[in-house]
């Protein structure tokens, strides 16, 4: 049972919409938890690609200022206990995440975005890096992720002078796939969804963990890595199947 989000599946697409809009979706812990059971959820349910949204006019005003560790200024267990076990479940699906934001997108809440493997935007987000303005560092894993996404002097750039992104400017750097209207971001998500879960589901699955391992290894042990997700990908059915399509069409 989900307190902060809604979560369906339908045709191997999970849809997870965060539904705390009064709120601006406020990265609570029960918002998070509920992220983490989600992703469980969708993994336990084999879905082939998960559509990750929110209701509202913010995607997430990110987090909680009024949670008792914030106020207490024990920062370092609520990152322990909260903001990394979720950005660590959803790091590790199996499953492309597409990520359709609006609105603000603040704080934390652009480090779980910028963990998605696509994310597109609406024409009205700005991803909001306020930690500076209000006194705090980048958390959420944003010190490594936005480097690999925008280059070392541009997220330094954007982190330390805690800069406001807007849509158009975050696809000049990388940072979303595609702009669209507000009208056609839930759309346009499952389209892109719809489009990358019809691919192999061995091979999507064995792509998206090679990608995943590329970013921590050095090129040698990338190479060994690659050739065994291809040889794994060579034995698979739908590799098998392909092949027996290609000699069918050859035969006289």
């Amino acid at each position: 049972m989900f307190n902060r989000l809604r979560f369906t599946i339908d045709d191997g697409i999970a849809s997870i919409v965060l539904a705390h809009p009064e709120k601006l979706n406020v990265l609570s812990r029960e918002l998070l938890a509920d992220l983490i059971e989600a992703f469980d959820r969708a993994r336990a349910e084999a879905a082939r690609a998960v559509v990750l949204s929110a209701e509202g006019r913010a995607f997430s005003s990110g987090g909680d200022l009024s949670d008792p560790s914030t106020r207490a200024g024990d920062l370092s267990s609520l990152l322990e206990d909260a903001y990394h076990p979720t950005l660590r479940a959803l790091l590790d699906l199996p499953m492309p995440v597409i990520c359709a934001v609006n609105g603000k997108i603040v704080g934390g809440a652009c480090g779980l975005v910028l963990a998605c493997d696509l994310v597109i935007a609406a024409e009205d987000a700005v991803f909001d890096f306020a930690f500076t303005r209000i006194g705090l560092v980048p958390d959420c894993g944003l010190a490594w992720l936005l480097p690999r996404i925008v280059g070392r002097n541009r997220a330094r750039h954007i982190l330390l002078g805690a800069r406001h992104i807007g849509a158009e400017q975050a696809l000049a750097l990388g940072m979303v796939e595609r702009v669209v209207s507000v009208e056609a971001l839930a759309p346009t998500a499952l389209s892109v969804a719809h489009g990358i879960a019809s691919q192999p589901a061995f091979a999507l699955g064995l792509n998206k963990q090679l990608l995943v391992q590329a970013e921590s290894l050095d090129l040698d042990a990338l190479l060994a890595a690659e050739a065994e997700a291809q040889d794994r990908a060579g034995k698979s059915d739908d590799f098998k199947a392909v092949l027996a399509s290609m000699d069918a069409r050859r035969s006289p």
